[in-house]
């Protein structure tokens, strides 16, 4: 109080120097603000006129504004406006400099206090101070309080003028001055009114640039925000177009940054410039999307998900692909999926999905052998990395269409050179729980297998492992359909083993579901089966019967022979139809090896399935019908399936059917031995004799209807294992049947007539020795064949049985081909088409100004104002009174801090004489005080003391903060020592 007394009578600036150092100390400042001496140097700094004593007081108003009470208080009574008078008053650049001071230290500690009407005020301030030859300290404080400013109160007409202006004069070198104009210009670019304004011309973006291009970290990033901002406007991409500024912020993006959070603005600039229809192309076929290209391939995951999104909404339009492609899109993208989230892969993924499915299509070229081939790195390369089902599907699809491009050779190649298998096997567990995953899976299998490439380097048991994952319960037929062509091929080109394929799992399913009437594929796809089981020759099929010495004549125009088969087979089961085949084929193919080492495998499902019309009806499955029967025949355990199935019937529809002099005799050879081969299995004779639906006894009239040397031997030898078991019924082999047929046979005359006649007679004793004349034989008949048959050879067994076994048809040759599956017609998959969302084209925009809690204030830490020398103003007298209370005040004073303190607010006397001397002479001779207090050092402790002023308050309420707490030893006033001093008075040293 006493000093704030001296002030205003006296003007002593020796008061507001001691007011100053007082400040200085945390404890002190707050009673200075509590006793409203800052109101009070207020008021006296509007009333005095001295520059210097103004330059006093508002460094100890800058220290006391680190407290929110203070400068609360100060606003309240105008601070702003009476600063803008002082200024404006004519003061000196000394009083520049303190006022920009003290309006960094309001903006930075009630910044948001400030009305809007102050906020201009405080810009004016400026205006006023930006001009040639101010100091560059204090345009760094102007630059300063510009950037706190600007984070509320931001038009463009008020801001350009101080920031040009500050550009002009101020050093480039000056780093602190250009972060603070970079932090600026952001803000000015988050209000949307004045991006337009700032647009009018090229200069603000050529700024920018070369502000960018020599910056800090910090300064490059701001202006790679502002640019962001500034992209969002067409008009910013037509002002790039015109001039170099594009290649220059492209290489700063680049070359001139290691920055991640640079390259992320950067990345969102770049998407911001693509955002504008009218200048896409022209981007895209610029430089552009190489630098994007090229900023995707950091490790920076947040650009990377940019530069996928730009990718991704390119692609949904069809105008951008040929563009694309001249930058090898899909090798950049193949590059860029090393790493990312799901998210990012499938965004990738599903840009691949839209640029595919537009090739070929709308005057765009067909996919090229090298597009095809990176597509397949792509989706080996995210398959297994993916868990969602949607994008593995995804995955899958893309797969698929490349494996049925017509570079089908160079996709096989890849695929196998990525070992396609060892990755659907990985990734099993994520594709084998979709049905559509699934069918996509088999139907790649099978596109795959048409290639020699991958059938050569694929092994079974890797592709048996992922057949097996494509079937689950009740899948669709065409998966069925699917794997049965993909091993059908490998069987056939790779000339796999019997043994091998049948100790296959899948075999096993595709024999139950591909064949077999038990199958659950089958009966589930009822609506397309058709003619599995009831179908019947159409009216033109039925042949003539061949009688005795005829030839073989059909009545129809075209054999049941024909390949087509159109006429046999339904449309509707036509795949089904060729599916079944082929497992017949492959069944016949390997029939020997399951017969002897896995007869398990032939159940009666299974041969209820072979035994259907249609199958014989067609020349290729009909012949390896006839091998896989002809087989069973011989094997006791699998042909009682037949007899339970009604294969005489079959049997006599092939016989009856079969038109052509050798096809006939082909077919009555074959039926013969299978009836012979029958007869061998004694524990399935009484089976076939009683059966009571007359079958095989019109089976064995037709067989006789044309003389067949091998024929009649194998119908005797049948008879002749089959006279034991004759039953009297008229509709099976009963005794008067059996007679009848051996004299017919008896009545032909054949190269065999002696093994013939030998069976022949056994047979009719050992039938005529069983059965009475009660029996349904005719004793005068009887009395015939004896009479026959005495002129024969009589045996007690003939010797043609003691040596007989089954016979298999020789001419018999399985047919392992794939025509079936040549004629299958590709399902081509049509890839995903995703279009534009709520996101397509939105550009990145930060409306939000940088908060001042996110800048550092950028005020040196130097120690707080300290005066080495104090020189007294003329007029201030200098007695030895007033010297001996100066003395005795400085030594209480002294006493007071304590000796701890000593070294911070002494004078060491002995060293300092001298120069107290001289500075007394000095004064003497009319030296002032501006002279001696320059305005670099008030500025440098005010800026000090504002800067430690800062950590240790926070918020309006004035809480100490955990700085505030760490930086306890608060700067220490300075104490002048008074040495010797030469006034009017005649005051000597002595005194």
């Amino acid at each position: 109080e006493q000093l704030v007394k001296i002030l205003r009578e006296a003007s002593d600036i020796g008061a507001a120097m001691a007011l100053y150092n007082i400040s200085c100390i945390p404890q002190c400042r707050t009673e200075l603000v509590e006793n409203k001496i800052h109101l009070s140097l207020l008021e006296f700094l509007v009333l005095n006129k001295d520059a210097a004593m103004k330059s006093a007081i508002l460094q100890v108003l800058v220290q006391m504004s680190s407290s929110n009470v203070c400068v609360l208080e100060l606003l309240q009574k105008e601070l702003i406006t009476k600063m803008e008078a002082q200024i404006r008053g004519g003061s000196s650049i000394e009083v520049w400099n303190d006022v920009s001071l003290m309006l960094l230290a309001v903006v930075a500690f009630a910044a948001k206090d400030l009305n809007e009407e102050e906020e201009a005020s405080i810009v004016k301030i400026l205006q006023i101070i930006c001009v040639p030859g101010v100091p560059e300290k204090v345009l760094e404080n102007c630059s300063n309080v510009l950037k706190y400013v600007s984070v509320r109160f931001a038009p463009f007409e008020n801001l350009s003028p101080v920031v040009r202006s500050i550009l002009e004069i101020s050093s480039a070198e000056n780093e602190d001055v250009v972060e603070n104009i970079s932090n600026v210009l952001y803000n000015m670019t988050c209000s949307g009114d004045n991006v337009p304004l700032m647009l009018r011309s090229n200069e603000y973006v050529d700024i920018m640039i070369r502000i960018m291009r020599n910056g800090n970290l910090e300064v490059q990033e701001n202006i790679a925000q502002c640019m962001r901002n500034l992209c969002a406007n067409p008009t910013c991409i037509e002002i790039l177009l015109h001039t170099d500024i594009l290649s220059d912020l492209i290489v700063i993006a680049l070359l001139r940054t290691s920055s991640e959070d640079i390259k992320v603005v950067c990345s969102e600039t770049f998407y911001n410039m693509l955002c504008h229809e009218p200048t896409r192309l022209k981007l895209l076929r610029g430089d552009l999307w190489w630098a994007v290209m090229r900023l995707c391939r950091t490790d920076s995951h947040q650009v990377r998900n940019t530069c996928a999104r730009a990718l991704f909404d390119l692609s949904t339009d069809a105008v951008n692909v040929g563009p694309l492609r001249t930058h090898h899109v899909l090798s950049f993208v193949r590059d860029i999926i090393s790493t990312g989230t799901e998210e990012f892969l499938e965004m990738c993924l599903r840009s691949v999905h839209n640029l595919m499915g537009r090739y070929g299509k709308d005057g765009e070229m067909a996919i090229a052998a090298h597009e095809v081939v990176a597509a397949v790195r792509i989706g080996t390369e995210i398959l297994p990395r993916l868990q969602n089902v949607e994008y593995v599907r995804d995955v899958i699809t893309l797969l698929l269409h490349c494996a049925q491009q017509e570079h089908c050779d160079s996709a096989a190649h890849e695929f196998v050179h990525l070992y396609i298998l060892e990755v659907l096997d990985h990734s099993k567990a994520a594709w084998s729980c979709d049905k559509q995953c699934r069918l996509y899976v088999s139907r790649m299998l099978w596109e795959l297998s048409k290639s020699d490439v991958f059938t050569k380097a694929t092994l079974l048991t890797d592709l048996d492992s992922i057949m097996c994952a494509c079937y689950q319960h009740d899948p669709p037929f065409e998966i069925c359909d699917n794997l049965c062509g993909a091993l059908l091929q490998l069987v056939l080109k790779e000339k796999v083993p019997p043994a091998q394929m049948i100790a296959l799992p899948i075999w096993k399913i595709l024999l139950n579901e591909g064949l077999s009437s038990d199958s659950k594929v089958l009966t589930s796809n009822s609506h397309a089966i058709g003619a599995f089981a009831t179908h019947k020759l159409s009216a033109a099929t039925k042949a003539v019967s061949p009688r005795s010495g005829s030839h073989i004549v059909s009545s129809r125009e075209r054999s049941v022979a024909n390949i087509d088969h159109r006429d046999l087979v339904d449309p509707r089961s036509e795949r089904m139809f060729a599916t079944r085949s082929s497992v017949l084929s492959l069944l016949a193919y390997s029939i020997q090896e399951i017969l002897a080492s896995k007869p398990q495998l032939i159940t009666l499902g299974v041969v209820q399935g072979i035994l259907q019309n249609d199958l014989l009806d067609h020349p290729v499955s009909r012949g390896n019908l006839l091998v896989t029967l002809c087989a069973m025949s011989g094997v006791s355990n699998v042909t009682g399936f037949l007899l339970d199935c009604k294969v005489f019937h079959l049997l006599h529809r092939y016989l009856s059917n079969s038109v052509g002099t050798s096809r006939y005799e082909q077919a009555q050879e074959f039926c013969s031995a299978f009836l012979r081969n029958m007869s061998m299995h004694n524990a399935l004779v009484p089976r076939y004799v009683s059966s009571s639906d007359g079958m095989i006894c019109e089976l064995i009239r037709e067989l006789l209807e044309i003389p067949n040397p091998a024929v009649h031997l194998d119908l005797s030898v049948f008879f002749f294992n089959s006279s034991g078991h004759l039953v009297k019924s008229e509709h099976a082999l009963n005794p008067k049947f059996v007679l009848d047929m051996i004299s017919k046979i008896s009545n032909i005359e054949s190269d065999v007539e002696t093994e013939v006649t030998n069976i022949s007679k056994f047979t009719i004793s050992m039938v005529l020795n069983k059965y009475t004349f009660g029996s349904g034989v005719e004793p005068n008949y009887v009395q015939y064949m004896f009479s026959y048959m005495q002129h024969s050879a009589s045996h007690n067994t003939p010797a043609y049985m003691e040596n007989a076994t089954v016979r298999y048809a020789i001419d018999l040759q399985v047919t392992l081909v794939a025509d079936f599956f040549k004629n299958k017609a590709t399902q081509h998959v049509d890839l995903q088409s995703y279009g534009a969302n709520e996101f397509l084209w939105s550009p990145t925009i930060t409306s939000e100004s940088k908060h001042h809690e996110n800048i550092i204030l950028k005020i040196s830490h130097a120690v707080p104002l300290v005066h080495t020398k104090l020189e007294l103003l003329e007029g201030v007298a200098s007695t030895a009174v007033v010297f001996g209370k100066i003395m005795r005040e400085f030594e209480a004073l002294k006493e007071s801090i304590g000796a701890t303190d000593n070294n911070a607010i002494t004078e060491e006397m002995d060293e300092e004489g001298e120069d107290d001397d001289e500075n007394s002479l000095e004064l003497a001779e009319g030296s002032v005080l501006p002279e001696v207090m320059e305005a670099g050092d008030l500025n440098e402790s005010s800026v000090s003391s504002a800067d430690s002023s800062m950590l240790h308050e926070d918020g309006p309420s004035g809480r100490h903060s955990p700085a505030r707490e760490m930086s306890m030893n608060p700067p220490m006033p300075t104490v002048h020592s008074v040495g010797t001093i030469t006034a009017t008075d005649s005051v000597t040293a002595t005194d």
